[in-house]
């Protein structure tokens, strides 16, 4: 993935998802929309898409749902979007890796340069 396609799938994950690490560790992202979730799986390559058909109202809209549940995979795709997200999510984040043995130190360090514009290394505050 381009850096851009990780910061759009970082985007979703910290507007429409969650990382999950009290019984089973997982990121999931459920939705409305199917073809976000469709990119999603495209774009990462890794999880399982669902969709659901079920509603619990009659006015509800029915959902679709990316679903990264394979440890190593879950790692992948955390230390991945981790520089990406919020102070929130980032705890999310570091207990889903503290589950998995792992920390976000292993995590890619990216930032916009005021003088270029041009991804580097160091976050820089925008």
């Amino acid at each position: 993935m381009t850096d851009a396609e990780i910061a759009w799938v970082a985007g979703i994950v910290e507007g429409e998802g969650s990382l999950q690490s009290r019984q089973k560790v997982a990121v999931v992202v459920e939705m409305t929309d199917p073809d976000i979730i469709e990119r999603l799986h495209a774009l990462t390559g890794i999880g399982r898409v669902n969709h659901n058909q079920w509603k619990a109202k009659d006015h509800y809209k029915a959902t679709s749902a990316w679903a990264v549940r394979r440890a190593s995979h879950v790692v992948h795709i955390v230390l991945a979007i981790y520089p990406w997200l919020g102070n929130r999510r980032r705890e999310a984040a570091n207990a889903v890796l503290a589950r998995l043995g792992h920390s976000a130190d292993a995590a890619p360090s990216v930032g916009v340069e005021p003088t270029t514009s041009r991804l580097t290394a160091g976050r820089s505050a925008c």
